[in-house]
């Protein structure tokens, strides 16, 4: 006994040294998206269920780092559903709080609803799919002193998106691929385009240059594809290493000058993003449950216009299943 907990602090340990080499070596963009990593089938394994329940309510507290070492408090609030043996319904609302050298802000991000259903073989074989919808309860354009501010900042990207995602588990090890694409803007008489006006030049600080232009910011779409093992540990603990890649599948474009209409292509802002995630979870009783995910690049678009580059994420979890 004494031999066998000696071998797994070994190893915890090593994980949690792995996730420290890569946050002080790699500064790019982390797991955090445009919100559907963690929708349905496409949210990361964590502890298994201990109870046959419908229902559970849960938050979530994500810290992370964003371009010009921008903290970023990101939580959530979310709904689960399940309606019967095979459908389930999904609810999340969110926020974000961001504060660094352009100003702060503080503002209601997204609300995300989707629809699931999964059919399991022989015990051993999962496979889910999910449909969503993302609804942006801001316009992404918050502004600092009369003058827009970067996406960093921004509470919602602005854009109303829709979500399709399938997962297949065997055994222990998960496979999920996803795409999320921007629809409209609600906000925006042209509805191609993002609320935000910032431009670099109407700012006067040189910290400005930190991030890209996005005045009438247009984003593309996005493809996800996640691979996870289940490891289990004893009755009650789960440990969830994997990887997540997310592809950007062209370069985003936005508008130079506010007097024209001229578009333009933003280069280096299609690509790969590729994250290290851990993810910890534990079961304390059958209704109660904490997890806590890590997440890291070690590949990384060379523009990142949206706003979504984390150096690392850190977000804690806690639901309550009934």
């Amino acid at each position: 006994m004494i031999k066998s907990l000696s071998i797994l602090k070994k190893k915890l340990l090593l994980c949690l040294g792995m996730c420290s080499v890569f946050y002080s070596e790699i500064q790019a963009q982390g797991c955090s998206d445009a919100g559907f990593c963690s929708v349905g089938a496409l949210k990361s394994e964590s502890a298994d269920s201990t109870g046959d329940f419908r229902n559970k309510l849960g938050i979530t507290l994500a810290f992370g780092e964003g371009d010009d070492d921008v903290f970023l408090f990101t939580p959530a609030l979310f709904y689960e559903r399940q309606l019967n043996r095979n459908w389930a319904i999904q609810t999340k609302l969110t926020a974000n709080y961001a504060k660094g050298s352009l100003g702060e802000a503080f503002g209601a991000g997204d609300l995300i609803q989707s629809i699931s259903y999964g059919k399991k073989w022989k015990q051993k074989v999962q496979v889910n799919f999910t449909a969503g919808i993302k609804f942006p309860l801001k316009n992404g354009n918050q502004r600092q002193n009369a003058r827009s501010l970067p996406m960093t900042y921004q509470s919602s990207l602005g854009t109303l998106d829709l979500i399709a995602g399938v997962g297949l588990k065997i055994h222990q090890f998960k496979a999920s691929i996803g795409i999320q694409v921007p629809v409209t803007n609600l906000y925006v008489p042209d509805k191609k385009e993002s609320a935000n006006g910032f431009l670099r030049n109407e700012w006067d600080s040189t910290l400005s240059n930190a991030y890209p232009s996005t005045n009438g910011f247009r984003r593309s779409p996005d493809m996800l594809l996640k691979i996870e093992y289940h490891w289990k540990i004893g009755k009650k603990f789960v440990l969830t290493p994997g990887l997540l890649a997310i592809y950007h599948l062209s370069d985003d474009q936005y508008r130079p000058d506010k007097e024209t209409d001229v578009i333009s292509a933003i280069p280096g802002s299609q690509g790969l993003t590729l994250n290290v995630i851990v993810v910890s979870a534990f079961n304390w009783t059958e209704h109660l449950k904490t997890s806590i995910t890590f997440g890291t690049p070690v590949i990384y678009r060379d523009v990142r216009p949206d706003g979504l580059t984390r150096h690392f994420i850190l977000a804690p979890e806690i639901s309550y299943s009934f």
